[in-house]
């Protein structure tokens, strides 16, 4: 608590605090020791509730309580449990720069869910914030419903069994405005350089299925040492997840990443808007299973320069049965390819509706010099995306383009039995070779646990009962092979074992049948 210093030592017990409260006296309650348990259950609170510095040495529980003039528990100190069960708050409800502590010299020992912060069920008419708190044990917020703004800011929540217990729970949460889960800061979603600022970090998974958020969901600096899932969830508008940002005289710069270090599930959820993941980090896999969205951007966050936000990085990517409403985007995207554990590694786009592109570059990425000069574009020539594993894109309907400009795959692409309303284009480098074999481009962006991919057992390209209603360009494609002694055609697949390029009313045909053993091949049509 950073005020905590003003809480003083003069003590009441559990029955005064009940009394003062009943006859609205809050100034016998502000800035005191309660000693024993409080319950107010099921009462009405017709005047603004502020119980402010408060520190309750014993259980809390307002279960079924009516707040009429709001609630706020600023400051306050709860060393034990604290539940807020079907609570009604005609107002805002605050709870900022809590503690909600493990405290055994009170009561001894300490059980496994003993210390935990219950907001099930809660329904408040106005904001909800939970900014600077730290709690020992679990949140619990299941029903959660909120008619405006709702914060999760600056906070600090550990499970007591990380691995068995969720951390925080939102299942079947409704929001009216927009859901903050992030970082807190003095001046909102950026600090200065005078400003106080705290990261929000829970060590534990956050299950946030079945929510329903109307505004937009800002997921800033958040750290989950965990899953993060928000199956079945709908949202409204746009989905953001990006680093948080620090202003000062020199400029602005990165103060925390968001970073998951499990799964992060959005399967069977649908976004109104866009979902867009830029220079955050997933360890696990990026679950996108019959996901319904607008644009999907995985990528890189160009604010305030994309060498100081650094990639995406994902363990894997599925995007299966899923019917995205605009373009999937992802410039400078690395997969690490580490997430394999239901299956090989890498991205896999299965029986997925994409009305506009699939696109692995972005023609108008900019940064700025570190002298602060003029913007300069990402030279594609040593930048792009990596796939450390296979790159597939089967059984869907692309009515865009699908261009693979400079992306390194180091397994095998496949499109087979997709059908591409644009252009199927491999400008620039697109290579596809041996995990051992990753430009050092590559393995200098990698955390240092990812450098040993899993390898892959061959690379091919393979275009299956692929049906293509513009060009396939195959200009600058670099075929990587393990074996020197390979049937190249047996690692480049087509139907009827040729390749046909329709462009401006000529067909171009080439054979892949005679192609020499060499370590590299290099395919051109010009």
């Amino acid at each position: 608590m950073t005020e905590s210093t003003l809480v003083s030592n003069e003590i009441i017990d559990a029955d005064m605090f009940v009394a003062a409260l009943k006859r609205g006296d809050m100034a016998e309650i502000e800035h005191k020791r309660v000693r024993g348990a409080v319950q107010f259950r099921g009462e009405s609170v017709t005047f603004p509730m502020r119980a402010l510095y408060t520190c309750f040495e014993g259980e809390v529980d307002f279960t079924g309580t009516k707040f009429e003039g709001g609630a706020d528990f600023s400051g306050c100190t709860f060393s034990k449990t604290v539940a807020f069960r079907n609570v009604r708050v005609v107002g805002d409800f605050i709870l900022d720069d809590v503690d909600v502590l493990d405290m055994p010299s009170l009561w001894g020992k300490r059980l496994p869910d003993a210390v935990s912060l219950n907001l099930n069920g809660l329904q408040v008419e106005g904001n909800f914030v939970l900014d600077r708190t730290t709690v020992h044990g679990t949140v619990l917020a299941k029903g959660l419903q909120v008619e405006q703004n709702a914060s999760i800011r600056g906070c600090e929540i550990n499970s007591p069994d990380p691995k068995n217990i969720n951390a925080v729970t939102l299942d079947n949460a409704r929001i009216g405005g927009d859901f903050n889960f992030s970082c807190w800061a003095q001046h909102g979603s950026y600090y200065g350089k005078d400003g106080a600022y705290r990261e929000s970090l829970v060590r534990g998974d956050v299950s946030a299925t079945n929510i329903r958020v109307k505004g937009t969901v800002n997921i800033i600096g958040l750290q989950v040492l965990g899953d993060f899932s928000c199956w079945g969830s709908v949202f409204e508008s746009t989905v953001f997840m990006a680093p948080f940002m620090k202003h000062a005289d020199d400029g602005i710069s990165v103060v925390a990443h968001t970073a998951v270090s499990g799964t992060l599930n959005f399967a069977a959820a649908k976004i109104s808007g866009h979902l867009k993941i830029e220079s955050t980090r997933v360890d696990g896999l990026l679950s996108l299973l019959s996901l319904e969205s607008g644009t999907i951007a995985l990528g890189i966050f160009e604010y305030p320069s994309p060498a100081e936000a650094g990639p995406c990085i994902l363990g894997g990517l599925t995007l299966i049965n899923a019917r995205i409403h605009g373009d999937v985007r992802m410039p400078l995207l690395v997969v690490t390819g580490e997430n394999h554990t239901k299956g090989a590694p890498g991205v896999f786009i299965n029986g997925a509706d994409i009305e506009g592109d699939i696109l692995f570059w972005h023609s108008t990425l900019q940064y700025k010099n570190s002298a602060g000069g003029s913007n300069h574009s990402i030279d594609f020539l040593t930048e792009g995306a990596f796939i450390g594993g296979h790159l597939e894109i089967c059984q869907s309907n692309i009515r865009g383009e699908c261009d693979f400009v400079n992306v390194t795959v180091a397994g095998a692409i496949r499109l087979n039995d997709s059908r591409i309303a644009g252009d199927i284009a491999f400008r620039s480098r697109t290579t596809l070779l041996a995990a051992y074999k990753t430009p050092k481009m590559v393995r200098d962006r990698l955390p240092k646990s990812y450098v040993k991919l899993r390898r892959a057992t061959a690379a091919n390209l393979d275009l299956t009962m692929v049906r293509c209603d513009n060009d396939i360009d195959l200009t600058g494609l670099d075929l990587i092979s393990e074996r020197p002694d390979a049937e190249y055609a047996n690692d480049f697949l087509m139907e009827s074992r040729s390749a046909v390029w329709w462009r401006e009313g000529y067909r171009h045909k080439v054979k892949l049948n005679s192609f020499p053993s060499m370590m590299s091949l290099m395919l051109r049509i010009v």
